[in-house]
C-alpha cells in the first residue's frame, strides 16, 4: 500500500449484491486505510470482496481508498459491544485507481519538501509519511518528536507548497512501526501492520508468567517496546499454571519420592523434579501431590453480631428479674432534662415503688454544681493590639 505503483490495473471489481434477505450489516470486512495505515472494521454491505481486493470505505462526504486485510466474517462473534461502524461504499474501479496514484506522487514530493524544511528551521522531529485523503483536499503530515515542537513556520510553507489544507499528526513508536510496515523477529510481516486494530497493553508479567527471557532483545520488537505477541497465549498460559506447583517447592511423586520443582513446561504439562541424591526426573503434573507446609494460626471468628448486650452473654438459667431502666433527670439551671442510662440492676418490686422513683439514680457520677453554668471560653488567635500613635 506504500508504494502505489505495484497497484494492478485490473484489480478493479464490480460489486456482487447477495440474496434480499440479507441486509447488508450481517458481516463485516477488516479494512486497511491507505491514509494512515490504520485497520477498520466496515459493514459489508452485500460487497463479496477478498483478501487484498481494493475499495472505497467511509461515507459519500469522506470516503477513504483501502485495500481488505481481513476477509468477511460475522458481526456477533466479532463485535462484542455495539459501535458505529462505516460501511464499504464500492468496490474500487479505474478511476479510483488512478486518483490514487496521482495523490502518491504528491506524497512523494510532499516528504521531501518537508524534510528539507525541518533540516532548515532546525526542528528536533522525525517526519515519518505524508498520506494525501482520498479527495485530495488535506494532507497529513505524521511525525514523532519526544517533546512539543513549534512547528507554525513549517505549516506555512507547507500550505504554500501543497496548495491544500495541511495537519500535523504526531505519532508513537508503535503507530511510526504500524504505518510503515516491515517483519517481526519471527520473519513474518508485523501484526500492527496485518491484521490488529488496536493496541492491547502488554506488560512484563506476560513474559514471566510464560517462561520467556525477559532480555529486552528477545522480548521487544521493531519498535523498540514490548512485543504485541505476548498477550495472545498469555490467558491461556494463566489457565494451566494454576495447577503447577512453583519453583523450589517440595513435591511428592506417585513413587513416594519427595522432591524439589526445577524445572516447568506448561504447554507439555511436565514437571522437573530434582531429589536429595542429585537426580532428576520428569513427571506430569496430575501425578504430583503438593505437601502442604503449616500456615499460621488461624484466629477465631468474631460473633455474628458483635453488638450483642450483657443480658445476651449471661447464662440462660435462672429467672430473669433484672431490667435496665432509663430516667429523666432534671439538672439545676436547666428546663429540660436528658436522658440518662442508669445501667443498674434492681428488681421489678424496687423499679415500681414510688420512693424509688425519687431517689437520685446509683449508677450516675457526681452531679453538677447548683448555680450557673460557667461561661465558655474560645479558643482562636488573638488579634494584635492596636498601635500607639
Amino acid at each position: 500500500m506504500n508504494d502505489m505503483q505495484n497497484i494492478p490495473e485490473d484489480s478493479g471489481r464490480s460489486a456482487s449484491s447477495a440474496g434480499s434477505d440479507n441486509s447488508g450489516r450481517d458481516f463485516i470486512i477488516s479494512v486497511t486505510i491507505n491514509s494512515g495505515g490504520k485497520i477498520g472494521d466496515y459493514y459489508w454491505n452485500n460487497n463479496d470482496l477478498k483478501v487484498g481486493d481494493l475499495c472505497v470505505v467511509g461515507d459519500d462526504n469522506q470516503p477513504e481508498f483501502g485495500a481488505v486485510s481481513l476477509a468477511r466474517r460475522p458481526y456477533r462473534l466479532v463485535c462484542e459491544k455495539k459501535k458505529p461502524l462505516g460501511k464499504i461504499i464500492r468496490a474500487a474501479t479505474q478511476n479510483d485507481i488512478s486518483k490514487t496514484k496521482a495523490n502518491a506522487k504528491k506524497e512523494k514530493a510532499a516528504l521531501t519538501f518537508c524534510r528539507e524544511r525541518i533540516y532548515e528551521l532546525d526542528l528536533k522531529m522525525s517526519l515519518s509519511r505524508v498520506s494525501y485523503t482520498f479527495s485530495g483536499r488535506k494532507a497529513l503530515f505524521y511525525f514523532t518528536a519526544e517533546s512539543r515542537v513549534d512547528f507554525r513556520e513549517l505549516v506555512k510553507d507547507l500550505s504554500n507548497f501543497t496548495r491544500v489544507k495541511v495537519e500535523m499528526r504526531q505519532i508513537g513508536v508503535r503507530d511510526e512501526a504500524r504505518m510503515l510496515g516491515g517483519c517481526g523477529p519471527c520473519g513474518e510481516e508485523l501484526c500492527c501492520s496485518k491484521f490488529l486494530s488496536d493496541f492491547t497493553p502488554v506488560s512484563i508479567r506476560m513474559a514471566k508468567d510464560q517462561m520467556l527471557s525477559l532480555s529486552p532483545e528477545k522480548i521487544s520488537g521493531v519498535c523498540g517496546r514490548l512485543m504485541c505477541c505476548l498477550a495472545y497465549e498469555h490467558a491461556t498460559y494463566k489457565k494451566l499454571k494454576k495447577h503447577f506447583p512453583k519453583m523450589g517447592k517440595m513435591v511428592e511423586t506417585p513413587d513416594g519420592k519427595c522432591g524439589k520443582v526445577c524445572q516447568m513446561s506448561i504447554l507439555d504439562e511436565k514437571v522437573g523434579i530434582v531429589f536429595d541424591d542429585g537426580v532428576k526426573k520428569e513427571y506430569n503434573v496430575l501425578e504430583l501431590n503438593q505437601m502442604k507446609t503449616p500456615g499460621p494460626r488461624k484466629i477465631a471468628d468474631k460473633p455474628a453480631h458483635p453488638s450483642q448486650t450483657r443480658e445476651q452473654k449471661e447464662p440462660k438459667s435462672g429467672p430473669k428479674d433484672t431490667t435496665a431502666i432509663s430516667r429523666k433527670v432534671e439538672t439545676p439551671g436547666r428546663s429540660r432534662g436528658r436522658l440518662v442510662r442508669t445501667g443498674s440492676r434492681i428488681s421489678g418490686a424496687e423499679s415500681s415503688s414510688p420512693q424509688n422513683r425519687n431517689n437520685k439514680p446509683r449508677s450516675v457520677g457526681e452531679q453538677k454544681p447548683e448555680g450557673k453554668r460557667p461561661r465558655r471560653v474560645r479558643k482562636g488567635r488573638r488579634r494584635n493590639p492596636p498601635r500607639g500613635n
